[in-house]
């Protein structure tokens, strides 16, 4: 999901299916009966940038912490 991406998760989920389609089509228009299950499996997406994820996960131990010395968690 992009900046320019739909404005909800129905759209975005639907515009996701359908690439995901086109590009199966397009790898069997190429090479018929290609192993698409493979590359499928091994896809992982991965949105952000190194270091994002790191920070992400230290904002979520410091909230925690947070509330934990607080007695609301």
């Amino acid at each position: 999901m992009g900046g320019t991406g739909p404005a909800t998760i129905a759209g975005s989920t639907i515009t996701n299916n359908v690439e995901l389609i086109a590009g199966i089509v397009f790898a069997q228009l190429i090479k018929p009966g290609a192993a698409i299950e493979e590359l499928i499996a091994k896809h992982e997406s991965k949105p952000l940038t190194p270091g994002q994820d790191r920070g992400i996960d230290e904002i979520i131990e410091e909230t925690r912490s947070h509330y934990q010395q607080r007695g609301l968690l």
